[in-house]
């Protein structure tokens, strides 16, 4: 399945990402293979900030959501069976 994946960046702004679901594949674990962790080396115990930023392109992600290519649905995973039967 044809999907776009959109990661939603701190600060503002958005990247899409064309992608295909594999059957019985979920869009958060196909998005985790565009996906850069980077360790924040500002980070100390106790000060507030996170220990790892999520990137994309070098941009920090605060979200990601998957859609068709058309963007009329939102997609989670990937069941041909059910695709095959709501067509």
């Amino acid at each position: 399945m044809d999907i776009l994946i959109t990661f939603l960046f701190i600060g503002g702004g958005f990247a899409e990402v064309p992608a295909r679901l594999q059957p019985y594949e979920f869009c958060t674990d196909k998005s985790q293979e565009y996906i850069t962790y980077v360790e924040n080396t500002n980070y100390k115990e106790g000060n507030g900030q996170v220990w790892i930023h999520g990137t994309y392109n070098n941009k920090k992600i605060f979200a990601t959501y998957c859609k068709t290519l058309d963007k009329k649905r939102m997609v989670s995973y990937y069941d041909p069976e059910y695709e095959k039967n709501n067509q």
